[in-house]
């Protein structure tokens, strides 16, 4: 369980939606929950027939008449709770706020296309995602996390995401899914030169694809064995072939996953890049919650 949850908030009622799975993520009794209201404008969603000033901010006063009405709604979180009102609607407001406060997760809440996604999901979230020091957790609604799925690539960095995967999982009593996901199932190596433009079109060769998803397997049965022994719930090994995102994408909603896990690389050049684009378009792709951890020297729970 964690101890420290920092949950940025703007009036609305699906940023809200981020405050009780940050509030079975926390220790109980001596767990926090800082509740951060954001108060400039175009991220406030409050109604407010008496407001005075003409361009939609909250004056301090109703602010602090919000936060304390959310205050008042976590009163049955079994937590301590701790409120901020910053003025600013930039993401470094909520990573700032993050590192001065240590948390040890960050949860936001998203929704549909449109509205909130310009704050949540088109520049915020993603700048927060792809900032933050902590792992962020991005919410879509209210309900438990019954399937946890885990993104691996073979790559030691992105096991840093195991041990939160894990606790998170535990937290909720549920099963853990490790997801191993092939894409170069075409040999590359023994092509010529100028055949690479037909690439999307080249049949797999199916030896190359059962020994490759082979050892994708034992790469699984090894993490598991090595890392997840003491896991007190069930867990499942999968091995799927083809590109990453549309393979994770279709997988989650077959298998009705409720959360993703996966790993951000911070590297610098073109492929900090990728990585950040792979990310985007998960987020993006589906309406699952995601925890996107971020390789650190301080990100193991």
């Amino acid at each position: 369980m964690f101890k420290k949850i920092l949950v940025p908030l703007n009036g609305s009622a699906e940023a809200e939606q981020a405050l009780e799975p940050a509030a079975r993520l926390l220790q109980p009794m001596t767990g926090q929950l800082i509740l951060m209201c954001l108060t400039s404008q175009g991220l406030l969603q409050i109604p407010n027939e008496n407001q005075a000033d003409a361009d939609g901010e909250l004056s301090p006063d109703e602010a602090q008449a919000y936060m304390a009405a959310v205050e008042q709604k976590t009163q049955e979180f079994n937590c301590l709770i701790q409120t901020k009102i910053v003025d600013r609607d930039d993401a470094n407001a909520i990573v700032e706020t993050a590192v001065a406060e240590a948390v040890d997760l960050v949860v936001m809440g998203a929704y549909g296309s449109t509205g909130l996604v310009s704050w949540l999901l088109g520049n915020v979230t993603e700048m927060v995602i792809h900032q933050a020091s902590c792992p962020v957790l991005v919410v879509r609604s209210v309900a438990p996390w019954l399937k946890t799925v885990v993104a691996l690539n073979g790559e030691t960095w992105a096991e840093t995401a195991l041990p939160w995967a894990t606790q998170v999982a535990q937290s909720q009593s549920a099963p853990l899914v490790l997801l191993h996901v092939l894409e170069d199932i075409v040999d590359l190596n023994s092509m010529e030169l100028g055949h690479l433009e037909g690439l999307s079109d080249i049949a797999p060769d199916p030896a190359r694809t059962g020994r490759r998803q082979a050892e994708g397997l034992v790469y699984l049965e090894t993490i598991a064995d090595q890392r997840l022994s003491e896991f007190p719930h069930p867990l499942f090994l999968e091995v799927l072939t083809g590109p990453a995102v549309p393979s994770l994408l279709k997988f989650v909603e077959a298998e009705q996953i409720d959360l993703v896990t996966l790993t951000i690389h911070n590297q610098s050049n073109w492929r900090r890049w990728f990585r950040r684009s792979t990310v985007d378009e998960i987020l993006r792709g589906t309406e699952t919650a995601i925890l996107v951890v971020p390789v650190t020297d301080d990100t193991t729970p």
